[in-house]
């Protein structure tokens, strides 16, 4: 007795099992694939503001001590200041003016414009330090003429604060951790270090 050509139930019960179990691999590694972007997007989000925060705290601590030469001045909106010497991924800015903002939205940015010996402009950058926030705060501590030290809104005297604070909310209703900054804490301390270097070993 011949049997006749094709496939058997059981054969095709396999083939179906198989074509399943495909299926189901096939979409765990696309559902992988949405899970791995999602998370890469997220970590560029939170590496971001990070890396703004380090790169604008290293430009206040080095900054000159000198007032009249970083001609440093804050507000309730924002503090500038002037950053000499260049910029090592733009060495022909051999003056770089460091503007930190808020914008109409309460957006936090950093604006960098630098300039040549000649005075032409060679840079100009704008970052976005955080999106939209609640209740942006910039504050300034150190000691007026006549006063004790405490925290100013606003900052024009002819020496540096000894400290800069930022604070916000998140629009998520969380608190970014505080931003608080001792402008040319990093230049005080190179210049002792060239004044008193450590002895050989």
């Amino acid at each position: 007795m011949n049997r006749k050509a094709g496939l058997s139930y059981l054969e095709l019960l396999i083939v179906l099992m198989l074509l399943a179990i495909t299926a189901t691999l096939i979409g765990g590694a696309f559902d992988f694939a949405r899970q791995a972007k999602t998370r890469a997007i997220a970590y560029e989000a939170q590496e971001t503001p990070i890396i703004l925060r380090g790169l604008l705290r290293s430009w206040v601590e080095n900054m000159s001590p000198v007032a009249s030469e970083n001609g440093f001045r804050g507000s309730a909106t924002g503090f500038n200041f002037n950053f000499g010497g260049g910029l090592r991924a733009k060495p022909l800015a051999k003056s770089i003016a460091i503007h930190f903002s808020l914008s109409e939205t309460n957006a936090a940015l950093i604006e960098i414009n630098g300039k040549d010996d000649p005075g032409a402009e060679v840079l100009q950058d704008t970052r976005i330090f955080a999106p939209a926030l609640l209740s942006p705060n910039l504050s300034y501590y150190g000691k007026k003429s006549g006063e004790a030290p405490r925290w100013h809104e606003t900052w024009e005297e002819p020496r540096l604060p000894r400290l800069i604070r930022f604070q916000a909310t998140r629009p998520n209703g969380s608190p970014m951790p505080p931003l608080v900054i001792r402008p040319a804490v990093a230049y005080h301390q190179s210049l002792i270090s060239a004044l008193f270097p450590s002895p050989p070993t």
